[in-house]
Formats: structure tokens, sequence, C-alpha cells
């Protein structure tokens, strides 16, 4: 009996000693030949106080085909202050054969106090990041994983607008989409009491996370679905786990200059380009807080383009004003349906590193792809160019065997497909749509979410969620 109530004590303490840990990561990958690819785990943990105790010298990594590894880390550093650890975990795999895989790590627990996880008692939840490998019988769609330039660990001020770039990098050039999603606590396993805090949202296709006015000091946990296209066929995806640290509002950081820049019909910074033209941006960040004796600022700016020809300098103007400058000239190698994303961060430092981010998409296109990009760009990001028609209405929701498409005559006499992803982002059926109310079958799918589009010969009529049950 002894041994039973010191048994069941050591087990209800072995959350604890791994608690307060896990506070950001993703999984990237690169295709190197045939089926094999190199896969990094990368993880931001705490490391003071009981996180040391929670410090993983390896991880075990799923494959996705039935198979499992545990992999040593090989690098770790301190980022933003001494107690956050990035830590990196590399490994190969090669397949057996095509198919889609899905690459997955879970760790018992994530840091504490995280707001918008179980009320804050977050501590004994798991933390699971995961990625999307397709492979393609078609050589030509080998697909290296996106890349993320920035940490995903940000601070901002209560009751303050925030903006946050994911800052990613496609090596391929892929389309890139953006979809805020509930954290994962294992595969296929959602966490269950998680809340996606009102005025949260994510642009579709250029990344920029915003949070209108963060309401309660504290952690809280974000997680963004990213999935690439090429030719209009889904390639790969990464889940991203960022965290948010709201403090109190004692800064008055902005951005200045960029006012006359030019913006597409949603209000979203954006130039179009051609070869040999050139993007000449420079804008300010200033800090106009009271409590100067104590407060720096500081401007950054992340971009693939820094690695393709373009240039970012910095000018300090004062200790509460930086200018920063962003010339790019792109070449007939530029040439993609995608946008390059240019990142400005401004960053005040007072206590922690306030920061803003600011998100201008700029699209190098010529003649010869305008069109055939412009209709890519549509298929797969809803909402971006087109306007949506809410007169479309597919019923019911949540569904058991079959939906039906109820469409205003005016819609019906143009050429209209019904496109269905599943949740991977895989695209499943496709219905070619012919009468105001059409039935489509749909009773051999798996219970769970489903996402349409419904697709005219020029664009995006309707998007929306499905729901199986």
């Amino acid at each position: 009996m002894k041994f039973l109530k010191f048994l069941f004590f050591s087990l209800f303490l072995i959350p604890s000693t791994y608690a307060t840990h896990n506070m950001a990561g993703m999984i990237t990958y690169k295709h190197i030949s045939g089926f094999t690819y190199e896969v990094t785990i990368t993880t931001y943990t705490e490391t003071s106080g009981s996180s040391l105790s929670a410090d993983r010298y390896e991880l075990e990594i799923h494959w996705g085909d039935g198979n499992s590894e545990i992999i040593e880390r090989d690098s770790f550093r301190s980022i933003i202050n001494t107690s956050i650890q990035e830590n990196k975990y590399t490994s190969l795999h090669t397949y057996s054969s095509t198919g889609t895989y899905t690459v997955s790590m879970t760790d018992p627990n994530r840091n504490e106090s995280i707001i918008n996880i179980y009320g804050g008692i977050s501590e004994n939840t798991p933390f699971h990041i995961e990625s999307t490998i397709a492979i393609s019988p078609n050589s030509s769609f080998s697909n290296s994983s996106v890349d993320y330039l920035a940490p995903p660990i940000l601070y901002t001020e209560v009751n303050e607008p925030f903006s946050y770039n994911l800052s990613a990098s496609d090596p391929d050039g892929d389309v890139l989409t953006y979809e805020l999603v509930t954290p994962k606590e294992g595969l296929l396993t959602d966490i269950s009491t998680y809340i996606i805090p009102d005025s949260s949202a994510i642009n579709i296709i250029n990344g920029e996370f915003t949070w209108n006015s963060p309401q309660a000091v504290g952690n809280y946990a974000f997680s963004v679905m990213v999935r690439e296209y090429r030719n209009g066929i889904f390639v790969g995806a990464t889940l991203v786990d960022f965290q948010l640290i709201v403090g109190p509002a004692i800064t008055n950081g902005l951005f200045v200059g960029y006012t006359p820049w030019d913006t597409d019909s949603n209000g979203n910074l954006s130039f179009t380009v051609s070869p040999n033209d050139s993007v000449n941006l420079t804008l300010s960040y200033i800090d106009s807080n009271t409590n100067k004796s104590t407060a720096t600022i500081d401007l950054f700016t992340y971009s693939e383009t820094l690695s393709k020809g373009a240039t970012a300098s910095s000018q300090t103007i004062s200790l509460y004003e930086e200018v920063e400058t962003f010339t790019w000239v792109p070449n007939t190698s530029h040439l993609r349906c995608a946008p390059y994303i240019v990142t400005f961060r401004g960053v005040t430092y007072f206590n922690e590193s306030i920061s803003k981010d600011l998100t201008v998409m700029i699209w190098v296109r010529d003649q010869s792809n305008t069109n055939a990009c412009n209709q890519e760009v549509w298929q797969v990001t809803p909402t971006n160019k087109i306007q949506q028609d809410a007169s479309v209405t597919i019923f019911p929701n949540p569904f058991d065997k079959q939906i039906t498409l109820a469409i205003p005559e005016s819609i019906i006499q143009e050429e209209l497909q019904f496109v269905l992803w599943n949740s991977l982002g895989q695209q499943i059926r496709i219905e070619n749509i012919q009468k105001t109310n059409q039935t489509i079958e749909l009773k051999t799918l798996n219970k769970g979410y489903y996402f349409y589009q419904l697709l005219a010969k020029d664009g995006l009529i309707s998007s929306g969620k499905l729901i199986h049950e």
C-alpha cells in the first residue's frame, strides 16, 4: 500500500517537473532528393525557474508514415532576453513512396499562465506542432517548406492595436495562405478550451496578424496554418505556434511616412512592379512616450528580398526616432505569382521589446504572367480580391450525408465550380454547378472540418467552412 501511495503521488507530480516550458515553435523541412527530406524542429522555451528541469536535449519526431525517431538537439541560443531559448533539432528521413505525410512533435508541457488556454492553467497542456509533406509523382512539385525569418515571440501593450507578421519566406516561390486556427495538443486533437480573442485576425495572403485591442495583461497563444500552393495545387503546410505577451501600456510607438504608399482594394500596402522597376520605400518609427529617459527604439526589415538584391539601411535621428530606407530592383528571375513580403518592425525597448509590424506586398509581374497569376491567387485565397456574394447559401451546416447549394440565377448563368478541401488543405472534390439548387453527396467523407470555394471563370464567388458530423 505504501508503494501504491508513493507511486500515485509521484505520478501526480510529474507534470509540474516539466512545467513552464514551450512558448512557440514550428517544423520546417527541405527536400534533398527523391523521397528524402531534411526536417528541423524549432522550439522556443523558457529557461528560468522550474523550466530548467524541462530543457529538452532530445525530442521524438513522428514522420507520418508509421515511423518515429528520437533526435538530438543541434543548437540553441538565447533570444529577446536571456530567459527565452531557441532550440533546433534536425534529422533526415526517406519515405518509401509518394503520398501526404504529417510530420509532428508533441511535448508534455506549454509554459504557464497562457490566458486563452484553460483560463491560464496552461502548464500541463501538451505542446504540439506539425507540418504536411505532400510527395507527388510529378518531380516539378517537389517542395521545401516555408522558412520564418523572425522569432515568433512578441511583446505588446494592453488596449493598444497590435500587428505582427510571420515573415514567411518560401524557397520555391509558392502562393501561401494563412489561417488562424486552434492550437493542438496532439495529432488531430485541438485544445478543447482554447479561445481565439475577439478582434484578432490574420490576413489570408500576406500573413499579417492583427489584434485591435488586447484587453488584459498576460500571455496569449496563437496558431497559424500556412498552406502552400503551386499552380493551384496544394504542396505542403506548416502549423506555426506563436506567443504574444501583453504588458501595461507605457509606450507610444508608431510608424510615420508610409501613408502615400500604394494600397490594394482591401487597404493592404501593395505595389505591382515589372522587372527592372525600382521600389524605394522610406519610413520612420518614433515613440513619443513621456518617459524618454529610460526608453530607446529600433527599426528592422525582414524580407526574403534581402537575399535577392534588396537593401535596407537604418538611420538614427535620435534615441526616439529611427528611419529605414528599403530599395529593390527586381529582375526577370523574380517573376512569380506570389507576392514578396516586406515587414518593417518597430521596437521600443522599455523593460521588454515592445514591437509593431507594418507589412508591404510587392508583386513582380509582366504581361506574360499577370492573368494566369491573378487566377491562381484567386483560386486559393478567398476574400482577397473578389467581392463575395452573400446571397449564396449552403445547407445544412453541419451536414451528415449531403449539402445543397442555393445560388441566385444571375450567378448560375456563369461557369461555376464547387471546390472542397479537407483540413490539411488537400483538394478532395470538384463539382460543376449548373442549377440554382444543386445537391452534392458527401456521405463518404470522414467527420471533421472542410473548406469550400465557389469559383466563376474570373474569380471567387463564395467561400467558407463546412462541418461533417
